[in-house]
C-alpha cells in the first residue's frame, strides 16, 4: 500500500498547520483575534516564529494581517463566497476545456495516484491529508493548463478557494468530500469528453458551494483555552 503523504516540516509549519486544524474544527472561528504574545507561550516559541506563522496563514488567504494591528482569522460575506465560486467556475471551465485530451501517461499516474492517498486518507480519518490532496489536484490540472495566465489566474483563485473551504464548511473537517467528483473528471479529461467535463466541473463546484456559509459562530475570546484540546494532534 502506498503510504499517505509525509513531509518533513519545520517549527513554523507545524504551528501553521496545527492552526489551519484548530480553525477547520471551529475552534477558531472567523474574527477571532490572534494574538503573538499568547501564541508563543502557548506553543513554547519566540514570537519571530510565531510572526512567520501568521505571515504563511496571511499567503494561504486564512488570517488578515494590518499594520499595529492582532492579525484575525479571515471573515466573509455570502456575497464574497458568490464571487470568489463565480470565478473559479469561469476560469476552471476554460482551464478544462483546454486541457482536455493533453495529459501524459505520468501526468495521469501522477493525478491517479494522488486521488488514491485523497480517497484512503478520508476512510482512515485524515482529514488534513484528505484537503491537502484535494487541493494539490486542483493545482496541479491548473498548472497543465496549455494557457499558462489562464494557468496562473486559476492557481491565484484556488488559494482563496481553499481558505473558505477550511473556514467556512457548514458539516464539520468530512465535508467537501466528494467520492467520485475527482476520479470521474479525471477519465473525462484522459478520454476527451469535453461535454462531460465541463459538467463535471461545473457540478464539482457547485457542491462545494453548497457547503459553505458564512454565518459562523462568534469569535473565540480565550484562544489558549480553544486550542489546548488539540494541543495533542501538534
Amino acid at each position: 500500500m502506498t503510504p499517505l503523504i509525509t513531509t518533513q516540516m519545520t517549527e513554523v509549519d507545524r504551528i501553521a498547520e496545527h492552526l489551519r486544524d484548530a480553525m477547520a474544527r471551529h475552534r477558531l472561528t472567523p474574527g477571532t483575534v490572534l494574538r503573538e504574545k499568547e501564541l508563543a507561550m502557548l506553543y513554547g516559541c519566540s514570537r519571530t516564529v510565531i510572526q512567520q506563522v501568521l505571515i504563511h496563514l496571511e499567503e494561504l488567504a486564512l488570517v488578515t494581517r494590518a499594520a499595529h494591528r492582532s492579525a484575525q482569522v479571515r471573515t466573509t460575506t455570502e456575497e464574497e463566497l458568490d464571487d470568489v465560486f463565480t470565478i473559479w467556475s469561469t476560469l476552471d471551465r476554460e482551464a478544462l476545456a483546454l486541457l482536455s485530451g493533453t495529459l501524459t501517461p505520468v501526468n495521469r499516474q501522477v493525478l491517479k495516484d494522488l486521488l488514491d492517498t485523497e480517497r484512503r486518507a478520508h476512510y482512515q480519518g485524515h482529514d488534513m491529508i484528505r484537503t491537502q490532496c484535494s487541493r494539490e489536484f486542483h493545482e496541479m490540472l491548473a498548472r497543465r493548463c496549455p494557457n499558462r495566465p489562464l494557468g496562473d489566474a486559476l492557481m491565484r483563485v484556488l488559494v482563496h478557494v481553499s481558505a473558505l473551504v477550511v473556514l467556512f464548511r457548514t458539516h464539520g473537517p468530512a465535508s467537501c468530500y466528494m467520492e467520485e467528483d475527482h476520479q470521474l473528471l479525471l477519465e473525462a479529461l484522459i478520454v476527451d469528453d469535453a461535454d462531460r467535463v465541463y459538467q463535471l466541473g461545473r457540478d464539482h463546484i457547485e457542491g462545494i458551494r453548497a457547503q459553505l456559509s458564512s454565518r459562523q459562530p462568534a469569535p473565540i475570546d480565550d484562544v489558549p483555552t480553544a486550542l489546548r484540546p488539540l494541543m495533542s494532534r501538534l
